[in-house]
């Protein structure tokens, strides 16, 4: 779920769900259009609460605002993949480490049926990124540091965007993140070395979003030039 740190205005709830369901279900891609106006006639809201929500996804770096084109999903490049990647890499392992002081064996139970359900999905894309995504934020949800929610939350919605991208047009390699996922819930459990489990699971993700295509494999640079102007053949789906 996309999260927003002032969430009182009870009109910005259903703009924020139908923003996400659109990412999660993979109708809506990075660099896809967001229209205030059509999404303001489809939930009977003020167009200026959708700009003020898409305002703060903009804060997030979740959507991007450009200068008479309005706003839309954000594009990542292979940089900011890897640099958000890097972020995951100390900031998980302190969600890990706080949640397992509090963790509830109804809370592990969760989680192990959450990783079933991305086995039993694995043939279905969509649903297996949704489930993919509600395990990560209920393992930092389990820690209950609101900004570590928050931070995580954030970094990883247009990561999941991309990813979600991504796998649809390549296809999910075969046995993605089963043994990850479960050392994850070891390492919440104490049975394993935290820093570890999340390195693996998020080397496991970097390969798949960072593959051949993405990397000049000649001198081992991230490619810069990834980025760019989608068309309406690339995305036809805009807001």
């Amino acid at each position: 779920m996309i999260f927003l740190e002032d969430q009182t205005h009870k009109q910005k709830e259903p703009v924020l769900k139908y923003i996400w369901e659109l990412i999660r279900t993979g109708q809506l891609h990075p660099g896809d259009r967001i229209v205030e106006l059509q999404i303001a006639k489809k939930l009977g809201v003020a167009q200026g609460v959708v700009r003020e929500v898409l305002n703060k996804l903009e804060g997030q770096g979740i959507v991007e605002n450009t200068a008479y084109k309005g706003s839309r999903l954000v594009i990542l490049d292979p940089l900011d993949v890897e640099q958000i990647l890097q972020i995951r890499r100390e900031l998980e392992p302190l969600a890990i480490a706080q949640a397992s002081e509090k963790v509830r064996a109804s809370d592990i139970q969760e989680l192990e049926k959450l990783v079933e359900k991305m086995k039993k999905t694995s043939s279905d894309v969509h649903k297996f990124e949704g489930y993919h995504y509600e395990f990560h934020h209920r393992l930092w949800e389990i820690s209950q540091n609101r900004h570590l929610i928050r931070i995580l939350g954030s970094l990883t919605t247009s990561l999941f965007a991309f990813h979600l991208l991504l796998v649809t047009k390549k296809g999910k390699p075969e046995g993605y993140g089963d043994m990850t996922h479960v050392n994850l819930i070891r390492a919440l459990q104490g049975k394993v070395d935290t820093k570890k489990a999340v390195r693996d699971h998020l080397q496991e993700l970097n390969n798949v979003l960072l593959g051949p295509r993405l990397i000049d494999r000649s001198n081992k640079q991230l490619v810069r030039n990834e980025r760019h102007e989608p068309s309406s053949a690339d995305h036809p789906n805009s807001l």
